[in-house]
């Protein structure tokens, strides 16, 4: 019997790191991959499977996530607290933890988040209103297909960007619980 997630070790964990390159690692069955306290590092073309959360930022600003295979972990991309995060061309998938998500945003903005390939997760990409206008979140070419939910917008004031994304299959294409958490180009 494997371990509960919580109970493993980090995969790979970057604290207060700069310039780091997180690049071309296997990582099955490990708690998470985590950059923390850790700014303008890049992870690419990495396999990430099995996790609680494949890739986790917490106070890690402008860091780059590209090219990224991420497979049944509870979570896929986890980005708390980190502003000007890239993250493109990942494919995440799987993500079907009871409060999982392809893609989750908390206090995060002015992220560019395109390309990506987000399929069959409970949510595809969930975050909260932006803390202030500038603090968007755009979201472009990205898509997200046989999700519960395409995207879940919570909180009830600013807005994040859309535009340019498709939506296959979903149950709910978009959830937003106020009228301004998202609005579309």
């Amino acid at each position: 019997k494997r371990e509960d997630h919580s109970l493993r070790g980090d995969g790979v964990r970057v604290w207060n790191g700069t310039g780091n390159r997180v690049w071309g690692n296997d990582v099955h069955d490990a708690r998470d991959v985590t950059l923390a306290n850790a700014r303008d590092n890049v992870v690419a073309h990495n396999r990430i499977a099995g996790g609680r959360y494949g890739l986790q930022l917490v106070f890690a600003p402008r860091n780059t996530l590209e090219d990224n295979l991420l497979d049944a972990n509870l979570t896929g991309i986890a980005v708390l607290y980190s502003d000007s995060v890239g993250i493109r061309r990942n494919v995440v998938q799987h993500s079907r933890g009871v409060s999982g998500a392809g893609m989750a945003f908390k206090e995060s903005g002015q992220c560019i988040v395109e390309d990506n390939d987000v399929v069959h997760c409970a949510v595809g990409a969930k975050t909260n209103a932006p803390t202030s206008p500038e603090a968007i979140i755009t979201f472009t070419r990205n898509r997200f297909a046989h999700n519960i939910a395409g995207m879940d917008f919570y909180g009830e004031n600013g807005g994040h960007l859309l535009h340019d994304n498709r939506f296959e299959r979903n149950l709910v294409q978009v959830s937003v619980s106020a009228a301004m958490s998202a609005r579309g180009n």
